[in-house]
Formats: C-alpha cells, structure tokens, sequence
C-alpha cells in the first residue's frame, strides 16, 4: 500500500505560457518599441507601444525566455489610468532589443 501524497502537491501550477505570436516592428525613439502581439488569452495588438522602464518583479522575456531580475531594464506595454491592456505584465528585456542609431536610453 503507498501513501498518498498532500492534496497541495496535486495542485496544478500555473505556467503562462509564451503568446503565440510578438514581434518587435519598429523602434520608435530611444525610450520606445512598435511592437505586434497576439495571443489568444491576451488579444490581439497590431501596433502597440511598449516603453523603457525598470522590471518590479522577476519575469522572463517575452521576446527570448531569458530570465528578468527586478530592477533590469526592460519594456513593457505602455498603460495609463484608462487603459490596461491583457499584457501589461508582460516584458521585454532591453538587452534583447537590438539597439537603432540612438541606441536605447532610460530615464
């Protein structure tokens, strides 16, 4: 006879996966991406624009996998008190941002 295991370790662990489609379409300034999202969870985002700021959490990168520390610079979809996109948890690691002629900046 074995022993059951813990009703806790049964419990399913939520994995969000990577959208299904993201694409980096135009770096609009140095503090700016165009960036075309679609995910069935999320939506869809033809041209939505991403910003330059500090990670607040750890994360991994959307455009890579590669793992995000709090404090990395990253972009994420700009929101305000009006508009919260499905994705704005989402980041982007400006390291895997190929930099244009005026490279990318922070505040």
């Amino acid at each position: 006879m074995t022993k059951r295991p813990p009703p806790e370790a049964l419990e399913p662990v939520e994995v969000e996966p990577p959208p299904a489609h993201i694409s980096i379409l135009e770096q609009l300034s140095s503090k700016t991406l165009s960036v075309c999202w679609s995910d069935p969870r999320s939506g869809h985002y033809a041209d939505q624009v991403w910003r330059i700021g500090l990670a607040r959490m750890d994360s991994f990168c959307v455009l890579t996998g590669m793992p995000i520390r709090r404090g990395d610079p990253v972009f994420r979809p700009r929101a305000c008190e009006s508009y919260f996109p499905a994705n704005r948890d989402r980041m982007i690691l400006a390291s895997a941002v190929p930099s244009g002629p005026s490279g990318i900046m922070l505040d």
